[in-house]
């Protein structure tokens, strides 16, 4: 693939957007920030519960995921709080979540 880049004047009938970076910023995000409502509203029914994904290190350095939530279960070993719990497939068949 080659890719030629051109100057704005080289193009017939082609004008340069006269927005300043910000401007066009501004209207950049104003219009995610409306694409982005209209595409996740959630239904009133919809239960919502904080999860957080955790990693963390097994017994033999092998880096693991967690989930868990925004309460902290306990201290690590460094006093950092843990958030998270070991999911497992016996985990997952045994809840919801």
């Amino acid at each position: 693939m080659e890719i030629q880049v051109i100057a704005i004047d080289q193009v017939p009938g082609a004008v340069a957007d006269p927005r300043t970076d910000a401007q066009c910023m501004a209207d950049f995000n104003t219009r995610m920030t409306a694409t982005m409502a209209s595409t996740f509203v959630q239904p009133r029914a919809t239960a919502i519960r904080d999860l957080t994904l955790n990693e963390d290190f097994d017994e033999y350095g092998r880096l693991m995921q967690m989930l868990g939530t925004t309460t902290v279960l306990h201290n690590g070993m460094d006093g950092t709080p843990m958030f998270g719990r070991a999911f497992s497939r016996s985990d997952h068949r045994d809840r919801r979540c």
